[in-house]
């Protein structure tokens, strides 16, 4: 959902990805090296969320020269474990424009 300021996403970042990682090249069965796997870093998710701000606001500014853009500096991230999370997060997701509106009107 894209809002003003803000994005609310739900990422699935698949587990058998982590043990695809090797240490040598590419190989036919799929691994990748160590240093290339971001799913080899703590800071994975972190690296996503800023390659997707980064990449995001140099086409919204391509774009719309005369906009003021600017993300909200941090992110909020949960890891839904089962479907009624999911569910959740997902009908909260889709409140959200409501609610901002809401909020605005304040």
């Amino acid at each position: 959902m894209i809002m003003p300021n803000h994005v609310h996403m739900i990422l699935k970042i698949r587990r058998d990805a982590i043990n695809r990682v090797c240490t040598k090249k590419l190989n036919k069965m799929g691994c990748v090296p160590l240093n290339k796997n971001p799913m080899a870093n703590q800071r994975s998710l972190g690296a996503i969320i800023r390659a997707f701000k980064a990449a995001s606001s140099r086409k919204i500014r391509r774009k719309f020269s005369n906009l003021s853009f600017a993300w909200q500096p941090r992110f909020y991230e949960s890891i839904i474990r089962n479907k009624d999370h999911f569910f959740r997060v997902k009908k909260y997701i889709e409140d959200n424009p409501k609610r901002w509106l809401e909020n605005q009107n304040k």
